[in-house]
């Protein structure tokens, strides 16, 4: 038993296919529905198991070079979320001070995970990879400022879908209503999965007990489906970034003789030029107020009544 144990989770990064793209699975079972799929179809999958602890600097050197043998790498991440589970909250409440302790701590491990996968999501951006970050839609950790700072930094866009929608059934056939949400910037992965949703034609079945570990896994449905996202991205456009406080300080600090120049991110508007020259600022000229009374009597003349 122990060396079955051994075997089922010893580090594996790369499949038993080399194929076009290859996909990097960050906090995975070494064992992953996804894996098999994109290794049947003659694709690489690298994998990063519990086993190989995405915490330690040796295991994101791994993963960089793995991006680096492999550009245009797909990375899908799901770092483990158990300290934003809506049970950890009831825990809380009954466990104490000890049952806090141990959240704060899963909460520090998904930080560090974090901070290791932000490293690896610059690497892949580089080679002209692509992103995807999947947790349940109803974590709390979404909510956390380093979470939602992540998503904004590579300007992530959101796309939810349910279980059922994607072939996630109980051990007894029945339909479960597992919310997910993904955070990607692969415009493929999006357009696939934006319709997933359920329809709410069936009943579902109940998560809990040994159908919980069950829904941890992709069904094979969704896994095709993000196998076909990956093998043909669309990267997302991103935005150029707001020009900060010191960039617009700058761009109004002028002298006499020297005008501060504005930084690049500030440009201007679409079909507006800007005469040539220093511009005048001024007093506007003064006009001649017998043109004005001119003005004003043909206005008049126009109405075809006096002016009051």
């Amino acid at each position: 038993y122990r060396d079955k144990t051994r075997a089922d989770t010893a580090p594996k990064t790369i499949g038993t296919q080399t194929g076009a793209m290859a996909v990097l699975e960050v906090c995975t079972d070494p064992e992953s529905t996804l894996g098999q799929v994109v290794s049947e179809a003659s694709d690489t999958i690298c994998r990063f198991t519990a086993a190989m602890d995405f915490r330690l600097r040796e295991t994101v050197d791994l993963a960089l070079a793995d991006i680096k043998r492999f550009p245009g790498a797909h990375v899908m991440a799901s770092i483990p979320c158990t300290a934003g589970s809506a049970w950890q909250r009831i825990n809380v409440r009954r466990g104490g001070k000890k049952q806090k302790e141990r959240i704060a701590n899963l909460k520090l491990d998904m930080e560090t995970l974090l901070s290791n996968l932000r490293i690896v999501a610059v690497a892949v951006r580089k080679s002209v990879g692509t992103i995807s970050f999947e947790w349940p839609r109803r974590c709390s950790l979404w909510q956390e400022k380093s979470v939602k700072q992540f998503i904004t930094d590579f300007q992530l866009n959101k796309v939810d879908f349910d279980g059922c929608a994607v072939g996630l059934v109980s051990s007894k056939g029945e339909p479960l209503l597992k919310p997910w949400r993904i955070h990607t910037d692969n415009l493929s992965i999006v357009r696939e999965l934006v319709d997933k949703r359920c329809r709410k034609e069936h009943l579902h079945g109940t998560i809990a007990g040994k159908e919980t570990a069950r829904t941890a896994s992709y069904p094979t449905e969704l896994c095709v489906l993000l196998h076909q996202s990956f093998r043909r991205p669309v990267r997302i456009p991103t935005t150029t970034q707001p020009a900060t406080f010191e960039e617009l300080a700058a761009t109004a600090r002028q002298t006499d003789n020297q005008v501060a120049p504005a930084p690049f991110s500030i440009g201007p508007p679409p079909a507006l030029t800007l005469p040539a020259g220093p511009l005048s600022l001024g007093p506007r000229p003064k006009k001649d107020p017998i043109e004005d009374l001119d003005s004003l009597t043909t206005f008049a003349a126009e109405l075809g009544r006096p002016l009051d």
